[in-house]
C-alpha cells in the first residue's frame, strides 16, 4: 500500500517520466540499431553473408545500368545533331550548285574564245618560243566542234627542241597570255650529242565556245 502510494505521489510530481522512460528506450533501440549497422560496415567483405553480397552485386548492376542509359541518351543526341548539320551542308551546297549552274556556266561559256582566233595563238606561240630561245619543228593543228555536252576544242601537237628552262618559260608566258589553253600531254627526252637541249614533244589544248 504504501509502495503504491509512493508511486502515486511519483506521477504526480513527474507527470511525464513514463513519456521520458519510452523516449530513452527510443533511443537506446535506435543506438543499438546504429552501433550494428557499422558493426556490420566494419566486418571484411568476405565474412558478409550471402544476402549481403547479393544485395551489393544489385545495386552495383543499377548504378551501370544508369550509367550506361545516360551515354546512350548523349550519344543519340549527339547522332541526331549531326545528322542535322549534314542535311543544312548538303542543302547549302544544292543551292550553290544551282545557282552555278543557271548563272556561272553561262558566263563562263561566253567568255571562251573562237575557233578562229587559233591563228592568233599559233602566231604568239611562234613569237614567244623566239624570245624564250625554243625553237618549233611542226605544228600541227586538229579542231573539234562544240556539242551540247562538250566544250570546242582546238589541239596543237607541237615537236622541238629546247633547253629545260626555257621550255618552262615559254609555256608559263603562252599559258598565261591564253587562259583556255592547257597542256594536254608532254614527253621530253634527251638528245644523245646535246646535253642541254631535249627534244620536246608537247600536246595543247585550247578550248573554245564554237
Amino acid at each position: 500500500m504504501a509502495v503504491s502510494g509512493l508511486f502515486f505521489f511519483w506521477k504526480q510530481i513527474f507527470p511525464h517520466a513514463d513519456k521520458a522512460q519510452a523516449h530513452g528506450s527510443a533511443l537506446r533501440s535506435m543506438n543499438n540499431s546504429t552501433h550494428t549497422l557499422l558493426q556490420f560496415f566494419y566486418v571484411p567483405m568476405g565474412r558478409w553473408p550471402l544476402r549481403a553480397h547479393l544485395i551489393l552485386s544489385m545495386l552495383l548492376l543499377l548504378c551501370m545500368a544508369a550509367l550506361g542509359w545516360n551515354a546512350i541518351q548523349l550519344a543519340e543526341r549527339h547522332l541526331l545533331r549531326l545528322r542535322a548539320e549534314h542535311a543544312d551542308t548538303r542543302m547549302a551546297l544544292g543551292a550553290l550548285q544551282d545557282r552555278g549552274s543557271v548563272s556561272v556556266r553561262p558566263d563562263f561559256v561566253q567568255t571562251l574564245p573562237s575557233t578562229r582566233q587559233a591563228d592568233d595563238v599559233l602566231r604568239d606561240m611562234g613569237r614567244y618560243a623566239q624570245d624564250a630561245g625554243v625553237q618549233i619543228n611542226t605544228v600541227a593543228i586538229d579542231t573539234q566542234a562544240a556539242t551540247a555536252a562538250q566544250l570546242g576544242r582546238v589541239y596543237f601537237t607541237i615537236a622541238a627542241a629546247s633547253p629545260y628552262k626555257s621550255l618552262k618559260a615559254w609555256l608559263a608566258d603562252l599559258l598565261g597570255r591564253y587562259p583556255a589553253l592547257a597542256v594536254d600531254s608532254l614527253r621530253v627526252q634527251a638528245q644523245p650529242n646535246d646535253p642541254i637541249r631535249q627534244d620536246v614533244h608537247l600536246s595543247l589544248v585550247w578550248y573554245v565556245k564554237d
